[in-house]
């Protein structure tokens, strides 16, 4: 009897004993988990923070308020005609402060204005951190994060009232929807990527750099071993699969052209007719571009936004590098200014990234498979969005700065 029940004691010893062991591994990684998230508060209320301060010594931006009136224009005008080298989504977020708490003063107009900016630059640096820790875990998510956090153009341009924020937002975000869309094709999935990808053609023009990324992603699918997961079927013939996303392609081309309507009111002209007419426009400033007339003539697309695509064509810009200024552009501009604006440690990192991606791609076995290998996609993706994005610039004559390709290369650094 003693035997017995010294060892159900025991017993009970060993089951508490085990109990606290694992209460112990639970609370250890709770309370790995809670620092992770106080990191990433503090990085992002650090980015905000700056922006706040920093409210007290910037003076308004060349087209800050500009881009509010616009947007105000937007809304109880339905005036497209004024802006139009930009689509109108973002100055009409920024306006919309201004809509519900209207004032006179130019500070705090300015202040409405940049508060959507603000929460685009936290909402982007949580998402990208929530995408990486999916991928690669705690570390490459906190890599990119602090990148993310500390790079002096995200700074820059995430506290004031301009569109560039918006801009980097929309393209990581639909690159990332687009990659989940071809890796396993779902209607939630087909809705999301069309929307976000309708968001960033109505964000900014440089939109139509993601489109050599997004054609290359296409074809690797197509031609790829493994199988394609469309509505729940699993296609394995190429011939199939690139007739698949041929449709899926165009689906999301009636997404975007929809979109774009949309924001202009589905209306062709501006309400101020004929004045200013955007044909007219191009005939006086002798813009030859065939297809763009083509467009506006079969009405395809709003005709301020067909003027904003024949500017972003034909723009030229004095630009100003190592004490000479040119309207001719330098095709080395971006690489140099890249190279000497961005932080040494993310130049580091962006190396290091780059070249694991090549070592893991070239690891893939070319066997088929159930499902596309882990991160193969993205790795493509992201790698490919950034060369292509800095091939496109290096054509261009618009050296106007590097915020643009910022983004996308800061990804690439925190996605080893």
């Amino acid at each position: 009897m003693l035997t017995f029940v010294g060892t159900a004691e025991f017993m009970k010893i060993k089951r508490w004993i085990r109990s606290l062991q694992l209460n112990s591994i639970n609370r250890g990684v709770s309370d790995r988990d809670n620092l992770i998230l106080i990191l990433v508060l503090a990085l992002l209320m650090f980015q905000l923070g700056k922006g706040i301060f920093s409210q007290q010594m910037k003076s308004p931006g060349i087209d800050e308020l500009l881009h509010i009136q616009f947007g105000l224009d937007f809304w109880k005008k339905q005036d497209y005609g004024y802006g139009f080298s930009n689509p109108t989504l973002p100055q009409r977020i920024m306006a919309l402060p201004q809509m519900l708490f209207a004032s006179d003063s130019t500070g705090l107009r300015l202040w409405l204005g940049r508060i959507p900016v603000f929460l685009t630059m936290l909402m982007l640096g949580a998402v990208l951190f929530v995408w990486v820790r999916a991928r690669t875990g705690n570390g490459g998510a906190l890599i990119a994060l602090v990148l993310y956090a500390f790079c002096p153009n995200i700074l820059a341009h995430g506290s004031i009232a301009g569109t560039d924020m918006m801009a980097a937002a929309a393209f990581f975000i639909s690159l990332i929807c687009y990659i989940a869309l071809i890796r396993k094709v779902t209607l939630l999935r087909l809705v999301a990527a069309g929307s976000v990808l309708g968001m960033l053609f109505t964000t900014k023009l440089v939109a139509f750099f993601i489109l050599p990324t997004l054609l290359a992603l296409g074809i690797f699918r197509s031609i790829d071993h493994w199988p394609l997961h469309l509505f729940g079927r699993s296609v394995t013939q190429k011939w199939q699969k690139g007739l698949a996303l041929g449709g899926i392609v165009l689906i999301l081309g009636g997404f975007v052209v929809s979109t774009i309507w949309g924001i202009y009111g589905f209306q062709f002209r501006d309400r101020r007719g004929d004045e200013i007419s955007s044909v007219d426009q191009m005939k006086r400033i002798d813009i030859d571009t065939p297809m763009l007339s083509w467009a506006a003539t079969h009405r395809v697309l709003p005709e301020t936004y067909l003027l904003a695509v024949n500017m972003m064509l034909t723009v030229t810009s004095n630009g100003y590098l190592r004490g000479e200024n040119s309207y001719e552009g330098w095709w080395w501009y971006f690489p140099y200014a890249f190279l000497v604006k961005t932080p040494i440690p993310t130049l580091l990192c962006f190396l290091l990234g780059f070249g694991a991606a090549v070592v893991q791609l070239c690891r893939f076995p070319d066997e088929p498979s159930t499902d596309v290998p882990r991160n193969v996609l993205e790795w493509i993706g992201l790698t490919l969005s950034v060369v292509f994005y800095m091939g496109i610039a290096m054509t261009s004559t618009y050296n106007v700065g590097i915020r643009l390709i910022v983004v996308p290369s800061l990804i690439r650094a925190g996605f080893p």
